[in-house]
């Protein structure tokens, strides 16, 4: 065959990157930097020019790896292919080597432009490490030794260096120094790794800029065999930048094989191999030492795995050397694709070229010349033009595709719709493109088969390139289908459902793949007959669980619901409701549930006997622990609450929905415990039971009863527990009150309704009554219509109990019939026993908001009864614990905030941001109110603890009639005294309870005192260790009768709101007694009472002895009047303890003059005062200059003296002259120009006022 001239070569037509256009081009060749594949290049670019008459160049560019080569072909400037060039088209004599990576991972990020692989060259690849023939056939008859095997080297057991050039030979000028950058053996990261790998830290050298060989001579390294003694050292010689130098340290260490490993330069690595005797890299094929006759050291198999990890102790993988092409050439040149998968050559025709290059020879010469010896060979390469390749089909003159190759004049690839078909005739084989069967198609150029169409789709003629989705009504249920099925005749249609943000929709879809997506149109519904019939009056929604109803054909509801009843509402028998809407069967956990509830039941009602009988007969008061009880009362309340928003009727996103419908046991719902699971019974006598909830209560809290008044009486008769009838009235009340809620909106359930599309109406819980008033929904209104009379009656008892009959039981003092109502009030302050009412009214209204008319008037009423209980609440404070206060606040606020997120779902046109919103902060609150409470609880807990294990008081408690000064004289020691809040004594009494010791101030009023007695009596019960100071004209209890309590303690049947009862009274009274006592002085002085006060306190003569002997003010009291005394004695105190008044006060005694060094008087105005002779003494005698004299008020409703002043005076007329009553009168006038301050020590803020003095 003749070489076809230059002016008669054809390009190939491609895309233009910048015009987007197609444009003439040669056939371009990446050219790789090895001499066998620039030898490869050019013999292939001589065939294809000259032979099949194609345009070819040679990239200038060489590429240095099979990545670079790949991205030539590619068109890609980088890996990530963002900048692109014109493609190459051929890559000869690439070396592939098997690891990840090697086409520039084009494969996996652009498919599309990933080369393409012809097969191989015909030979393979080796780089290795090898030594000269001579050296090794003089090795193996003067020794025996092989050394074209690793193990040959080993220096336990052979001597091979002798063999070889000593180390010391060689020029170091013409290596690389070990510590040049860019080199292997100043690689950080490789150093590194041998010695991690190998335990040789000896090997490498740590330097600032990280591990590199260490190189006792700087340019070569010696393994540990000769370590000792460089002279036995092998070399071997690396070549380029130290290619592999890692592998033949790892070689030399694992194998004890005696060699020093250097680099040679540049220009020098083949000059070094040929003039001394060295072990040296090669690679095969390459002409280099082929006349050395050079053979690969043989070492272990290699292992993929070892190399990953770095670890090489086997040798290197066998490289296959392929051809490949751009992924578009087959398209454009197809004969050259052909003619390129035909290529091969042997062995020894690669190493002929090459030794002929290395003789002198141009690759070019070298490359024509072997095709024109050659001939032979290449001419089995040439494709005949209508053999076609697989993806390829026959084509004729009009680019059409046949099927003869009689009518063929060449191949081309076969376009989408078709495949490439094998077809044999008398020439050979071939392939011809046939389109694709009807029910099969391909969308992509050159496949070799078609395939089936999915489920869903069909085609219904042939060369299909893509298959069409089954119309509406419509399915295919298998791959391959030519039709599709019809679901009916007419009025069908497909569906699925849907579930966005938690709302089901029916959607119509294309392409199903079974009947099971088959429903009729809307409006329509399947008849028995199977038959879409149009619906009149026959559509049910499904309220509540949704899944329940699967859609379809009659009978379409969820597993183990049954199809028999409205909206698949009921489960089949044997079944319980689940949780995606089917009902499973019941099992030993089934059963075990609705056990473990009636034991919870029963252990609860049991619970609250026991706690309610401890505290039946005490008058103490409620403890920190209660702080507790409370909350949970008030989380129970707030469940309860909740579970009346859930019957609103409003469709709440998941998890809110779950979590309302989960509240559904409060709601007395049987199906919640698996009640199916015991009994199958109607919707009207399920209701029934749920009706009887109250009755239930009521019968297991008798059993409880008469239980413990059986344990009572026949196995602890000792036991002082009273238990009578109004213990079970207890706790039967204390159970209807706390699920008042729950029990009323159980009640008036059959006039809770949904309305469905087709405007019937079922219940809301008993979705297969009909709310018609007939049949099932008859008996369930008229039961349920009875039925609420209880809770309307419990009210009503409710509001005679506490309006009508508490206020007259109070002023008889009637404890035991408050203790036995105290359910109601227990848990609110004393008078705030009317909240009760307003909150079982309220809590009555709640329940009937689901029943109102339209979701718009059920949430504005029920926030009006939120707000109007939410005001009532802060403005009462109702509550008996103050955290119980701010906890019902919180709760009240977070269900406002619920509520009004309902608005949004009960909206229509709200977009679902907006109501994911809404659920996020609905399922915010609704934690937060959880929170509170748990906080509430913890808190109470942990007070209750601490009271447990010490006293908050840590102080003395001063008990006294507060209209009695002498109370507080002398207080400066760590005292409390009382509370001023005295309408409502919870928190005194807490005080007391919490006390460390309670001082009772025995005055003569004491007695007179109700809250005074009820501190007393508080003390009693809680064991408050108490002592007594007695007034001289004190006189104890000895009266016996309650009406000899009521007479002379004015108001004690208040007390009665507290649990405690006269009998109370009486017995502390009577234990006051029994206390220790101290007599308090006929006369106050500094020293009486610091006596009385270090007797209780062992801490005041002390500070006594420390008074200054030459005060500077002194306070002038009448001494007569006790309570101006001490009131005197209290002004003393605060001026000591004052840090803004520098004075050394004293009180004057009777008897005593004014002292002369004094520069203040204070003057304590009481009753009467200016009739004493000790002050009308001391105001005429004072010294001069008259000291500064001011006025303090100590009672409030004293009298100033006025005009003429003479008559302030008249009380003393007899004692003292006319001139000295004068002169007492002028005095007087003189004081009362000053402005007079208030020092009542039974007020707190008048105590205040003279600190500020």
């Amino acid at each position: 065959m003749g070489a076809l001239p230059g002016s008669s070569w054809q390009n190939i037509h491609e895309e233009d990157l910048e015009s987007a256009g197609l444009r003439e081009t040669a056939i371009r060749m990446v050219v790789y930097d090895w001499i066998s594949a620039e030898v490869a290049s050019e013999l292939t670019g001589i065939l294809l020019s000259e032979v099949l008459g194609y345009n070819v160049t040679m990239n200038t560019e060489r590429a240095t790896e099979s990545v670079a080569g790949s991205l030539q072909l590619a068109g890609c400037v980088s890996q990530d292919c963002s900048e692109r060039l014109p493609r190459s088209h051929v890559a000869m004599d690439t070396w592939l080597w098997g690891t990840p990576g090697e086409f520039a991972n084009l494969d996996t990020t652009r498919p599309s432009l990933a080369p393409r692989r012809l097969g191989s060259m015909g030979w393979t690849g080796q780089e290795s490490l090898y030594v000269k023939g001579s050296v090794r056939e003089e090795a193996y008859h003067t020794a025996g030794l092989a050394l074209d095997f690793y193990r040959s080297y080993n220096t336990s057991l052979h001597q091979a260096a002798k063999f070889f050039s000593r180390v010391s030979d060689l020029d170091t000028g013409q290596f690389v120094p070990c510590n040049s950058s860019n080199y292997e053996s100043a690689s950080d990261y490789q150093m590194r790794t041998y010695a991690q790998v190998t335990g040789d830290t000896e090997g490498v050298a740590e330097t600032p800029s990280g591990y590199i060989a260490r190189c006792p001579d700087d340019y070569f390294w010696p393994s540990p065999a000769c370590r000792h003694n460089t002279s036995e050292c092998i070399p071997i010689i690396a070549a380029g930048f130290g290619w592999n130098y890692y592998v033949w340290m790892q070689w030399s260490t694992w194998f004890s094989m005696p060699t020093a490993i250097g680099i040679a330069k540049e220009g020098h690595w083949e000059s070094v191999v040929e003039n001394f005797e060295t072990v040296f890299y090669w690679w095969y094929p390459d002409a280099a030492f082929l006349h050395l006759d050079a053979w690969t050291v043989a070492m272990p198999r290699h292992s993929r795995r070892e190399w990953a990890v770095s670890f090489y102790r086997t040798g290197f993988p066998e490289i296959t050397v392929e051809k490949l092409v751009s992924s578009h050439l087959p398209v454009l040149a197809p004969r050259v694709s052909r003619f390129l998968e035909k290529f091969l050559m042997d062995l020894e025709d690669i190493l002929g070229l090459l030794l002929e290059v290395h003789e002198g020879a141009t690759p070019w010469a070298a490359a024509c010349n072997w095709v024109r010896l050659k001939r032979r060979l290449w001419r089995e390469w040439i494709p005949v033009d209508t053999q076609c390749l697989p993806g390829e089909g026959l084509q004729n003159s009009l680019e059409e595709y046949v099927t003869n190759r009689s009518e063929a004049v060449g191949c081309s690839t076969c376009r989408p719709g078709r495949f490439s078909k094998s077809v044999v005739d008398d020439t050979g084989a071939t392939f011809a493109c046939e389109p694709c069967p009807a029910g099969t198609f391909e969308s992509a150029f050159g496949r070799t088969a078609c395939v089936g169409c999915d489920a869903g789709t069909f085609t219904n003629s042939s060369g299909r390139a893509n298959c069409d989705y089954c119309e509406l009504g419509r399915y295919a249920n298998a791959s391959g289908m030519t039709f599709c099925h019809a679901c009916g005749s007419e009025h069908w249609t497909t569906s699925q459902l849907v579930v966005s943000d938690g709302v089901d929709t029916w959607v119509q879809v294309k392409g199903m793949t079974s009947g099971s997506f088959c429903t009729c149109i809307a409006g329509w519904f399947l008849n028995q007959q199977g038959i879409c019939e149009q619906c009149i009056g026959m559509v049910y929604r499904c309220f509540g669980r949704a899944s329940r109803c699967s859609g379809g054909p009659p009978g379409s509801c969820a597993p183990g619901r049954d199809p028999g009843t409205i909206t698949c509402s009921e489960c089949l028998p044997g079944r319980m409701p689940l949780q995606d809407g089917s009902c499973g069967r019941c099992i030993a956990t089934s059963y075990a549930i609705f056990g473990l509830v009636v034991l919870a039941l029963v252990f609860c009602i049991a619970l609250v006997y026991v706690v309610l009988a401890l505290q039946a007969d005490r008058a103490t008061q409620p403890g920190h622990f209660f702080v507790g009880i409370v909350a949970l009362s008030q989380l129970v309340t707030l469940i309860q609450q909740l579970l009346v928003v859930s019957k609103l009727g409003i469709e709440w996103h998941e998890p809110i929905n779950e979590i309302l419908k989960g509240l559904a046991v409060l709601g007395v719902d049987l199906d919640m415990i698996a009640f199916s699971c015991v009994a199958t019974v109607s919707p009207v006598l399920k209701y029934v039971l749920s009706v009887s909830v109250t009755p239930i209560l009521a019968c297991i809290a008798l059993v409880v009863h008469l239980v413990a008044v059986a344990f009572k009486r026949y196995v602890r008769p000792g036991l002082k527990v009273r238990l009578d009838a109004s213990q079970l009235l207890r706790t039967v009340g204390s159970l209807v009150s706390l699920l008042f809620i729950g029990i009323f909106t159980a009640l008036v359930t059959p006039f809770q309704c949904n309305s469905h599309p087709n405007g019937r109406r079922t219940v809301q819980q008993y979705a297969s009554v009909f709310c018609n008033l007939r049949d099932a929904h008859l008996q369930m209104s008229v039961i349920g219509a009875a039925a609420c009379l209880m809770p309307l009656c419990f009210l009503a008892v409710c509001i005679w109990i506490i309006h009508l009959e508490l206020p007259k039981r109070l002023l008889r003092a009637d404890a035991t019939y408050c203790r036995a109502c105290s359910f109601l009030w227990l848990r609110f302050r004393p008078g705030g026993e009317r909240f009760v009412i307003f909150m079982q009214v309220r809590n009555a209204l709640m329940v009937l908001c689901p029943l109102l008319p339209s979701v718009s008037v059920k949430l504005v009423v029920l926030n009006m009864l939120l707000y109007v209980s939410l005001i009532a609440v802060t403005v009462s404070q109702p509550w008996r614990v103050p955290a119980s206060n701010v906890l019902d606040t919180v709760l009240h606020v977070g269900l406002l905030v619920v509520l009004y997120m309902a608005s949004l779902f009960a909206g229509h046109d709200v977009d679902r941001a907006s109501l994911a919103q809404a659920t996020a902060i609905s399922l915010f609150f609704v934690l937060m109110m959880v929170v509170a409470v748990a906080v509430a609880i913890l808190y109470g807990l942990g007070l209750y603890l601490v009271r447990q294990n010490r006293k908050p008081w840590r102080s003395r408690q001063l008990c006294a009639a507060s209209e009695d000064p002498a109370a507080t004289a002398g207080s400066t020691f760590n005292v409390f005294l009382d509370t001023d809040n005295l309408q409502d004594l919870t928190e005194l009494f807490n005080f007391v309870r919490d006390t460390e010791t309670l001082i009772i101030l025995a005055s003569p009023g004491i007695m007179g005192r109700k809250w005074c007695v009820g501190e007393v009596v508080t003390a009693k019960l809680h064991k408050v260790h108490s002592v007594v100071v007695r007034w001289p004209n004190f006189m104890d209890w000895s009266a016996t009768r309650q009406e000899d309590l009521s007479f002379a303690i004015p108001g004690i049947e208040a007390l009665t709101a507290y649990s405690i009862s006269l009998d109370d009274v009486s017995s502390a009274l009577h234990w006051m007694k029994t206390l220790d006592s101290f007599p308090f002085p006929a006369s106050l002085d500094t020293e009486s009472i610091g006596k009385i006060c270090d007797a209780l306190t062992g801490t005041v003569l002390p500070s006594l002895e420390r008074r200054s002997a030459r005060p500077d003010c002194v306070i002038l009291v009448d001494p007569a009047n006790q309570e101006a005394v001490a009131t005197a004695h209290i002004l003393l105190e605060l001026l000591k303890l004052g840090k803004e008044v520098r004075l050394s006060p004293m009180v004057l005694k009777a008897g005593e003059d004014f002292p002369d060094y004094a520069v203040k008087a204070l003057l304590i105005c009481s009753s009467g005062c200016f009739h004493s002779e000790a002050v009308a003494s001391w105001l005429i005698n004072l010294p001069w200059p008259q000291p500064s004299i001011f006025p303090i008020l100590s009672e409030p409703d004293f009298a100033v003296p006025t005009e003429p002043y003479e008559n302030a005076v008249q009380g003393v007329a007899g004692a003292f002259t006319d001139a000295e009553l004068a002169t007492y009168a002028s005095v007087l006038q003189a004081v009362f120009q000053e402005i007079a301050s208030v020092l009542a020590p039974q007020s707190y803020s008048s105590t205040q006022d003279a600190w500020a003095y």
